[in-house]
Formats: structure tokens, sequence, C-alpha cells
């Protein structure tokens, strides 16, 4: 299930382009007040998606209208209009808890140290899923991230690399088994689309490989490589459901891997 909350600010606010991980500590502080164990629960494990990695099972877009960009982040104004979208397949506990504790109390207030942003909730609302086929073109509203262990921290790939196709898929089966608790009865692929990358400049140009530091300030700062590109998606349309609902590839619960079809009206205006 998604949700789109429309946001805006009576006054001049930074945005800074480290955004994600205060949104998600905000994600987390709101459910906290309706269902605190649970909050709990995602912060410190999450689900098993297999021996080694758990996954939160949401993810989330920013969408930012009438702003000016800086070299710290999105400069926004009175006619600035930002829209958050959350996205996640478990609608009778976390769904459910950011619906109740946002319509108790209409703001969201973000905090990026020494910035402190407070918005007022305007609109609250549900974003039909889409009707799935056996082939989709994702356009990602985030970007995407695919790692490999490395000696001391993960090696991220870049878009083209040989080895995201098949990291992908595996991720997918994954989330696929832990939503709906039973095996694939079909298959799924997930390709970049090359062409638009090539297009584009490049697997190492600005518009395609981006760095994002979550943490900013604490001992525990990491930076992260993601890309944006079309996915194409080929094969059962339940899990492209899920996918759909979990989003694509790793780290979605800081907000990577949040998408919709190309040929879709934006769900999140």
């Amino acid at each position: 299930m998604r949700v789109c909350i429309e946001l805006h600010s009576d006054r001049p606010q930074l945005l800074t382009w480290d955004y994600r991980y205060p949104i998600a500590g905000w994600l987390y502080r709101t459910i906290g007040r309706i269902a605190p164990e649970y909050a709990t629960f995602l912060h410190q494990s999450g689900y098993p998606l297999d021996q080694h990695r758990r996954t939160r099972l949401f993810t989330f877009a920013l969408r930012v209208e009438n702003a000016r960009g800086t070299s710290q982040g999105l400069m926004l104004d009175r006619r600035s209009r930002v829209h958050l979208l959350i996205s996640s397949p478990i609608h009778n506990h976390f769904v459910r808890a950011v619906l109740e504790a946002i319509l108790a109390e209409p703001v969201v207030e973000i905090v990026f140290p020494p910035h402190r942003l407070r918005w007022q909730i305007e609109q609250v609302r549900a974003v039909p899923r889409p009707v799935f086929g056996e082939h989709v073109v994702a356009r990602l509203l985030s970007p995407l991230v695919v790692s490999v262990p490395g000696q001391r921290h993960p090696q991220y790939l870049r878009a083209l690399d040989e080895r995201v196709p098949e990291l992908l898929r595996i991720n997918a089966l994954k989330k696929y088994r832990l939503v709906t608790a039973a095996a694939p009865r079909g298959t799924i692929a997930l390709t970049v689309d090359r062409a638009y990358v090539e297009r584009s400049g490049g697997e190492l140009s600005r518009r395609i490989s981006s760095l994002h530091r979550i943490k900013v300030g604490t001992p525990a700062e990491i930076a992260i490589r993601a890309f944006t590109a079309p996915i194409h998606i080929s094969g059962d349309p339940d899990i492209i459901a899920v996918l759909y609902d979990c989003g694509i590839g790793e780290k979605n619960s800081m907000g990577f891997g949040c998408w919709e079809p190309l040929d879709a009206d934006q769900s999140c205006p």
C-alpha cells in the first residue's frame, strides 16, 4: 500500500541533500507514537531477508516543487510543495500506524543538524496499486542500491555492472518469500536500461551515479553509492507487485529503490 503526503511550509527552510536518514528517523518516531514496540522492532532488527541481511519492508521517496537548488540542498519557501510517498506491504502495522499518527498530529518535524524542518500536512491520500502484467518499465523515484560484500565495507555496484541483474533477481525473490510466506510460482528478471545509461553519459555520469551520506555528522556516518536509470522488470505479476510495495534493491528503508511504472501518471503529484 502507498500513501502520498503533501507538505507545506509557511517560512523559508533548507532541505539538505542528505535528507534520507532524517526522514527515516521521523518515520520510526511517528510509528512509535502509535505502536512503540513495533517501531522498536523495525529500528533495531526488522525482518530477516536471509542469514546475513534484514529488511524493514518499506520505502519512501520525496518530490519537491518550486524550490531553489543550492550547494547545501534545496531552499524551500511558501511556494514550495513537498510530496512524501511512503510504500509498504505491511498494511496493518506500518501503514496504519503512520496514518493514525499523522492524523492525530498533522505536522512533520525533521531534524537535519543544525537544521530543523517543520512542515504542515495539507493532504494525505492513498495511491492505488497498478494492475501489473508480465512486463513493466520501472521509473525510479529514488536511486537504486546494489552491493556485494567487500573486505571492510560493501562494494556498491555501478548501473551496468554485469552482476546487477542477478543480484536484483535474488533480492526480489527473497522479498516475495518474506512478504507472502510462500515460494514464488513464477520467475522474475530485472535489467537496467543500458541505452538510457549510455545516452545519459555512461554509468559514471552525475545523471546516473550519485553518492549519498547517511548519519551525517555522527561516528557512524557512511557513504552509499547508488544509480538512477529505468529498470525493465519481466515475470510473475505477483512478484512485481511485491517489489512495488517494498522497493527494488537494497536499503529501501533509507529511501532507496522506490519506483512506479514508467507509463503511469505521477503517483505523488
